[in-house]
């Protein structure tokens, strides 16, 4: 279908694509004043969804790739991505410490987002690659891709726009994060494009078994307790995290089941 469009346009499409989704996500919880009740709830829908995409959008994909090694070596990459995002978070809390009280909630939302947005920062860079590969490989995989891509940024964004929101009432500071974190993928895009290009074969598998390995750590250790940080409203933090799976998962089937169906 798309087999006469030129490399770099598509590249062109998946950057504006990329940086519109990204930054209208993070628009979301910037648009009114919330309270700190609703941005939890906001937090527990988004970390439904990024657990909806890990587990029906990106493990699949990883399982439908791991013919280009075994299952057990596409496992061990998964793996890799998650200890990684456990290093820097070790990293980050050891360098954080201090004599304050670490249970005072300021230093907990501070420690919070900055781990997300370090988190979802390193994500970014395998998920570009994988896009970068499928761009390469052919445009049809391309676009698929980018769908998704482009549905997860706006869940990604949402939720570090969330986190970001409960450390500072600075929309400017917010929105400069944000900016930053929007450039991650072009970047990475313009950069391997043109290197896997030149490869001839590319491997997609990796990539994203090292970004679903670092997505599992931000969603299960960074966002879940953070949407169940306020004893009062557990209960409704559950049910937007089943509401925000269940969104992914309807997304899901309208897209045909992911990126997979797409070779």
């Amino acid at each position: 279908m798309f087999e006469d469009v030129d490399t770099y346009v598509i590249v062109i499409i998946a950057i504006v694509m990329l940086l519109v989704t990204t930054m209208a996500g993070a628009c979301i919880p910037l648009m009114r004043r919330f309270s700190e009740s609703q941005l939890h709830l906001m937090t527990s829908l988004s970390a439904g969804m990024l657990l909806g995409m890990l587990f029906l959008v990106i493990m699949p994909e990883v399982v439908e790739k791991s013919h280009e090694t075994s299952a057990t070596g596409m496992m061990l990459w998964v793996m890799g991505g998650f200890a990684a995002v456990l290093f820097i978070d070790v990293l980050l809390r050891h360098t954080h410490a201090s004599d304050c009280d670490c249970a005072c909630r300021t230093h907990d939302h501070a420690l919070t987002s900055t781990t997300a947005f370090i988190g979802l920062a390193i994500h970014s860079v395998p998920c570009g690659l994988a896009l970068a590969a499928a761009i390469v490989v052919g445009c049809d995989v391309a676009f698929m891709m980018l769908a998704v891509i482009a549905l997860h940024k706006v869940a990604e964004a949402f939720s570090l726009s969330s986190v970001f929101s409960l450390t500072t009432s600075d929309r400017r500071t917010t929105l400069r994060y944000m900016f930053i974190f929007s450039l991650i993928m072009p970047v990475v895009l313009i950069v391997a494009v043109p290197f896997l290009s030149m490869m001839g074969s590319v491997m997609t598998g990796i990539p994203l078994a090292i970004a679903a390995g670092s997505f599992m750590y931000v969603g299960i250790f960074s966002m879940l307790p953070e949407a169940f940080h306020e004893k009062g409203n557990i209960l409704r933090s559950f049910l937007m995290v089943i509401v925000g799976m269940i969104v992914i998962g309807a997304i899901s089937l309208l897209l045909g089941g992911g990126v997979s169906h797409g070779h």
